[in-house]
């Protein structure tokens, strides 16, 4: 297994199936620095680029530099389907994971966890 170490994509990782993409990118938004959100969008370019795609990373050009960055991490970590492969990501310092509480009034949280509970005996 391929662990890569960085807090922000570890907290994407983990986030992508229990929050919505506006909410991940807005809690980042907020939380990571600048330097953490390039540091980590590199990360993930130089180590898992599609074949095909350009060799230099893309600028992030609009208005909202760091928003338009976690939009483009998200999408590449979507499309890399860290679920089914050997890509997984690692935390060190967990001072720099932002936790989230998933809202257990929505059943299909509730019943997600206890699949995943389940299945884990």
């Amino acid at each position: 297994m391929d662990y890569q170490i960085n807090e922000l994509l570890y907290y994407i990782q983990n986030a992508h199936d229990k929050l919505h993409k506006n909410d991940i990118i807005s809690t980042c938004e907020d939380f990571y620095t600048e330097d953490e959100v390039n540091s980590a969008r590199l990360m993930i370019w130089n180590k898992y680029k599609c074949k095909g795609e350009e060799d230099r990373l893309p600028r992030c050009t609009r208005t909202s530099k760091i928003k338009t960055c976690l939009a483009d991490i998200y999408d590449w970590m979507c499309g890399l389907d860290v679920e089914n492969s050997n890509i997984k990501f690692a935390a060190v310092d967990i001072t720099r994971v932002q936790f989230f509480q998933a809202d257990m009034n929505d059943f299909r949280i509730v019943r997600k966890e206890l699949t995943e509970l389940r299945a884990s005996y």
